[in-house]
């Protein structure tokens, strides 16, 4: 397989319904026509032969009431080598969208030719509202995460939020490509983003940073790991974790330099990395099921069974000769469904097994950049390390300087977060033990990363009530954490939240009533919006809720909450 991708339709608009089955037959005529094969042929079902070397199969699909729900063209070019274009379609479900899907392959005895991706998928894109998923809005309804487009999306500083909320999204399953304007501009700059933008059409949703104020809000939003610099373009794969330093390893980029560099051919990779990951991803079970259901009888292995000529048969003989082929067509209607649910078993296998595989990467891959975080902290440590027994030494205290002090490992589940949570003396645990408890039982494979993320953001919540009581110091947790005082216990505050969105408390604020002492409220729980994330992706992605009764009776932060994620807007 050289290309696939499919596009998701959006089709929730009753005012504004797309006709994919037009679009589909308007776009594939016009390729066509291109070729020099005419179009006629796409008005009938069934194998259509329009040269000596080339074939067209149409094959439609119909709900009882005779409405079309289903399509597919095939087009095979015999040449040296031979080339198979499918188009498959699938009209709107219960969820409001559409599928199509559009295949290249070539077989080949040798080496493959270069072959750019089919121009009917910039065109489709162009002609349908195509997204990479819905998601819940505000009004009770349904929004698409974000929309394929054959030109960048053009993002002001003013819509750097909106972006963010593309790219940190939970359910987008595509990749996102953002480049940024450079400061000057450059001819060989806007030519090799123009054609990298056209090679990706379909394949990933684009988005243009217009100026340096783009720039500048998304580095602030975004952070410092997941930026883009000026005349740079990255390409963002699904579940970006800004607070999580390591993840960027995930996300590549090209800097301006080297795109605007005519020896460095590396641009052209901005394309074929995001047609890779559509190419692996697993084919949707509405659209593997019609293409296997719908196959061709041209396609299918049959025998013509030879019958005598009915001028030598009597009635008698006659009906006993209708009775057998009819049986024997039975039997033949029969072998071949039993065939096809057969092949339709395989084909939900194999989807199974891609979607394990496409799991096991992305799982892969998040274990790796956390390994690099892991190691940039050893070394970073490793050296500090190293200029601090440089200075003991200078000060004639080298015993002091390799002196082995005891410490004891961070927890590697939340049973052990809360037998220790009581020795941190600026934070009380007025939670539900139980319920933190169950995510020890969630993904066994993540626990020890979370367990160990919840310790370090537990260790900064008491550093901070510390030394907020102690020093007093001036603003929120947060902000404790962006400032880092001296000898503060620190998370990234990226990771840390101290509001929820408008919409999340019109809807789940009792989800966030949680329990306080009664000296802190009298009814014994009260709202806490502020929490820290310790995953952003998955259906888990477990949170710490807290109270900041640091000015309060209790002068501590108050912890009412470990477990997963609350329900807002996204889940």
């Amino acid at each position: 397989m050289l290309y696939r991708t499919t596009l998701t339709i959006d089709c929730t608009d009753p005012e504004q319904q797309p006709d994919i089955f037009k679009t589909l037959r308007g776009n594939a005529a016009a390729w066509l026509d291109s070729k020099g094969y005419g179009s006629e042929a796409l008005g009938s079902s069934g194998q259509h032969q329009l040269d000596a070397s080339t074939t067209l199969d149409v094959v439609g699909s119909y709900s009882p009431d005779g409405d079309e729900v289903g399509l597919r063209l095939q087009f095979i070019e015999q040449q040296a080598q031979r080339w198979t274009t499918t188009l498959t379609a699938v009209g709107p479900d219960l969820s409001g969208t559409g599928l199509v899907a559009i295949d290249l392959e070539c077989h080949t005895g040798g080496t493959i030719p270069p072959s750019g991706p089919p121009r009917i998928i910039r065109e489709l894109v162009a002609a349908l509202p195509v997204i990479d998923g819905l998601a819940p809005d505000a009004a009770g309804g349904w929004a698409p995460i974000t929309r394929l487009t054959v030109s960048p999306q053009h993002i002001a500083a003013a819509d750097v939020d909106d972006l963010l909320e593309v790219l940190t999204h939970q359910d987008r399953r595509r990749p996102v490509i953002v480049a940024a304007r450079p400061h000057q501009e450059s001819p060989l700059w806007t030519w090799r983003t123009d054609k990298a933008w056209d090679r990706a059409a379909g394949f990933a949703s684009l988005y243009l940073l217009t100026d340096q104020a783009a720039v500048t809000a998304f580095q602030r939003e975004i952070g410092p790991d997941h930026w883009v610099a000026p005349g740079a373009v990255r390409t963002y794969l699904p579940g970006v974790d800004p607070a999580w330093a390591a993840d960027r390893y995930r996300h590549r980029f090209l800097t301006y330099q080297r795109l605007n560099d005519r020896r460095d051919e590396a641009w052209r990779h901005i394309a074929s990395s995001v047609q890779e990951h559509t190419l692996d991803a697993p084919v949707p079970e509405r659209l593997a099921g019609l293409v296997l259901l719908n196959t061709s009888p041209a396609r299918l292995p049959h025998q013509r069974p030879e019958m005598p000529s009915p001028i030598h048969l009597n009635p008698a003989e006659a009906r006993s000769e209708v009775s057998r082929l009819t049986g024997m067509v039975s039997t033949r209607d029969e072998e071949i469904s039993r065939q096809q649910r057969m092949q339709l078993s395989l084909q939900h296998q194999l989807n199974d097994a891609n979607a394990k595989l496409t799991t096991s990467e992305a799982n892969n891959d998040s274990e790796l950049a956390q390994h690099l975080d892991s190691l940039d902290l050893l070394d970073r440590a490793n050296r500090e390390i190293d200029r601090l027994r440089v200075l003991l030494m200078a000060l004639d205290a080298g015993t002091e300087a390799y002196a082995q002090q005891e410490t004891e490992d961070a927890p590697r589940t939340f049973e052990e977060v809360l037998d220790r949570i009581t020795s941190l003396p600026g934070v009380q645990f007025t939670g539900d033990r139980p319920r933190t408890l169950r995510l020890d039982d969630s993904d066994t494979r993540k626990v020890p990363g979370w367990a160990r993320k919840a310790w370090l953001a537990l260790q900064a919540l008491s550093s901070y009530a510390e030394i907020s009581t102690s020093e007093g110091f001036k603003g929120n947790f947060r902000e404790f954490c962006l400032r880092s005082p001296r000898g503060a216990v620190v998370i990234s505050g990226n990771t840390v939240a101290m509001v929820e969105s408008e919409e999340t408390l019109n809807q789940w604020a009792n989800e966030r009533m949680l329990p306080v002492p009664k000296l802190v409220h009298t009814e014994g729980k009260i709202l806490m919006e502020a929490h820290i994330k310790l995953d952003v992706r998955g259906s888990i992605s477990p949170r710490i809720h807290f109270y900041d009764d640091t000015a309060g009776p209790t002068g501590k932060v108050l912890v009412g909450l470990i477990a997963r994620h609350l329900t807002n807007t996204k889940t």
